[in-house]
């Protein structure tokens, strides 16, 4: 995938290293007509949720990244977007993203290798101008990243587009790279992609091993005013652990993959009213 040079702010889109230390992080960057600005980065140890944002708005420009991630619900969330003001061929750029990492361990009976499947469905929206006010090019990425120690799988989903003097859309690409099982329609039918990223291993029932899970959402835009992108995944995307039955896992953190016990029972509390009023109905049915 051929990295535009009016945005090198495309380059942090290399894998990160795996930390056991950490469990819930996201980070948002803005880059404004070649300088970039701040790398805003939010770490929680041992928390189930963090999240963040920043915006500049201004004469010249506007751009916003925000980010989530709940270890506790395996939900990462990441929304960018960028629209120019004034002609400027470095133009703008935003990324935001949100990781959760913790150390894992597979409990089970048995002790040789279990299979495990990892996956992240992503649901969102990559949006970029019909037209724009002179010549311009603008992108709109959405990346997904699964990994264990050692092997990882990553899928990116991108779709750029470039206009003429006029304004008028002289190139429409939709480019898909990695293991996305799911929706990727053609380029000018829609703008919404419901995605799946599936990872398989084997895995030794009692050996710790480093999980990490990761949503990325970058847009940029150069030249044309008005050439503006949309990269929005705050659906999220929400990972999830595969396992045989009889089998389960712990964590390091205590809180992966496990909701709070107050969601449990507001939960079982719905679902008893539910039953109760089902059993209602049945005995007025029998009653007449």
């Amino acid at each position: 995938m051929a990295i535009p040079k009016f945005v090198p702010v495309l380059a942090l889109l290399g894998i990160t290293t795996l930390a056991t230390s950490l469990h819930a992080e996201v980070s948002t960057t803005l880059q404004f007509f070649g300088v970039l600005g701040p790398d805003l980065t939010f770490t929680e140890d041992d928390v189930r949720i963090v999240s963040d944002s920043q915006t500049r708005d201004d004469a010249t420009a506007q751009a916003t990244a925000a980010a989530s991630a709940d270890i506790g619900l395996g939900d990462l969330t990441a929304e960018a977007t960028g629209q120019l003001f004034v002609s400027s061929e470095t133009g703008i750029a935003a990324r935001a993203v949100g990781r959760a990492v913790d150390t894992l361990t597979i409990v089970g009976p048995g002790t040789d290798p279990v299979p495990v499947t990892f996956q992240m469905a992503v649901d969102g929206d990559l949006i970029l101008p019909a037209s724009a006010n002179g010549m311009g090019n603008g992108f709109a990425t959405v990346q997904a990243l699964l990994g264990i120690v050692g092997t990882s799988e990553t899928a990116t989903l991108q779709w750029r587009r470039q206009y003429d003097g006029s304004g008028a859309i002289t190139s429409d690409t939709l480019t898909g790279v990695g293991d996305w099982l799911g929706e990727q329609p053609v380029v000018g039918t829609s703008n919404h992609f419901e995605l799946l990223l599936q990872f398989d291993g084997e895995m030794v029932p009692g050996a710790p091993f480093d999980f990490e899970a990761e949503l990325r959402a970058i847009v940029g835009t150069g030249g044309a005013l008005g050439s503006d992108a949309i990269s929005d995944f705050g659906n999220t995307g929400t990972f999830t652990i595969i396992l045989p039955s009889a089998y389960t896992f712990s964590s390091e953190s205590g809180v992966f993959l496990a909701p709070e016990p107050g969601t449990s029972g507001l939960l079982a509390a719905v679902l008893g009213l539910l039953a109760l009023a089902a059993r209602r109905q049945r005995d007025e049915r029998s009653d007449r």
